[in-house]
């Protein structure tokens, strides 16, 4: 059987592109390609993946406390070396690594070079899902077998920062096909415990950060559009990681809903009750919370920089990362709400694992036929 070792910083988060995204993946690869997949990430209790190796600490998420993060993140540095052991005991024949864990300073270019040497028949490939690996680092990942880019600013990225073009594919962000009529049937029975039952709302998901601009959506909301429209609420749902005072305490205005961290099935219900969908941050690469909202059918409000969206579907594109900018176009789509013509199908799991199949074959794993 062929065995697929992937390498995630998380998996059992409810919320995240990477820990959907992996979960999904690992599914995907193990019941429709006849592949045997690992996974090595964050220490969890949960025993639901028999080759699930949580070597790592479990800090991702937490509520930031720089004495705290400084000695975890120490922890899972030396934690790295953990990683041989499973790739002894595994064998596999691919190794998919998050590029994230280059991101900072830390030991991890070290481990991936003597992983190089001591697994020489074992491919190894790099999935960039973001454009948060600095430019003098992207060189770094030349040294891989190969390299999966997300969407097309991130491959941009990846070859203004010197990556070679003839070892990087682009492989859409993986999409479930969602029974929209059960999230419906999901949200009828949560929005009473959400105490929103009967209420209009616009919804956010993700984290609630200043580097996802949910401070400019705020502001946009309680100072131009709750004016306007003071029937509609605004819910927010992800960790709250906001560096400044003045940004969260716009969570406590009147109209705003802070939910905090919910459930993956939780989030998509109510989101499929949502007047309005938005998502406007500027560093994402293909947002994943962007792509369920077209797949629930949802009106929604894109993110700026992801050029799939500029190009297809460029009416609902925030055009400024302002206030007064945001606002007018919510606005817009509350008043004439429709749902983006985007070619969802292009990221559902027959389109996608294909071109996984296409990167194995091309990078030479002699059990990959």
């Amino acid at each position: 059987m062929r065995k697929i070792l992937v390498i995630t910083p998380i998996f059992f988060g409810d919320v995240g592109g990477a820990a959907v995204y992996y979960k999904l993946l690992a599914g995907l690869l193990t019941k429709i390609c006849n592949a045997s997949v690992g996974i090595i990430s964050e220490r969890s209790a949960c025993r639901d993946y028999v080759q699930y190796y949580g070597i790592f600490p479990t800090w991702a998420g937490r509520d930031r406390r720089l004495i705290r993060d400084l000695f975890y993140y120490s922890l899972q540095n030396i934690s790295y070396f953990g990683i041989f052991s499973v790739c002894y005991k595994e064998q596999p024949n691919i190794v998919l690594i998050h590029s994230s864990f280059f991101n900072h300073p830390g030991i991890f270019g070290i481990i991936f070079r003597l992983l190089k040497k001591l697994f020489p028949k074992t491919m190894f490939v790099a999935d960039v899902r973001d454009r948060l690996l600095p430019q003098k680092k992207i060189g770094l990942l030349n040294r891989f077998d190969w390299v999966v880019s997300c969407s097309e600013n991130v491959y941009a990225h990846l070859l203004s920062g010197g990556i070679k073009h003839n070892k990087v594919s682009v492989i859409p962000v993986l999409q479930e096909k969602i029974d929209v009529q059960s999230v419906r049937d999901k949200f009828d029975s949560l929005c009473k415990s959400y105490n929103l039952n009967g209420r209009q709302y616009i919804i956010y998901v993700g984290a609630v950060k200043e580097d996802k601009a949910v401070d400019i959506l705020l502001e946009a909301y309680v100072d131009i559009v709750r004016p306007k429209f003071p029937d509609i609420d605004f819910v927010l749902v992800g960790l709250n990681k906001f560096r400044s005072q003045k940004a969260a305490s716009m969570l406590e205005v009147d109209g705003v809903v802070y939910l905090g961290n919910l459930p993956r099935e939780h989030s998509l219900a109510l989101m499929c009750g949502a007047d309005l969908c938005v998502n406007i941050s500027p560093n994402e690469g293909m947002p994943r919370v962007s792509l369920e909202a077209i797949a629930l059918n949802r009106p929604s409000l894109l993110p700026p920089n992801v050029p799939e969206f500029t190009d297809l579907c460029p009416e609902y594109v925030v055009p400024v990362l302002s206030a007064p900018a945001v606002a007018r176009r919510i606005c817009e789509l509350l008043e004439s709400p429709s749902v983006p013509d985007y070619p969802i199908a292009n990221h559902y799991p027959e389109a996608i694992l294909s071109k996984y199949d296409q990167v194995f074959k091309e990078v030479g794993s002699s059990s990959w036929p």
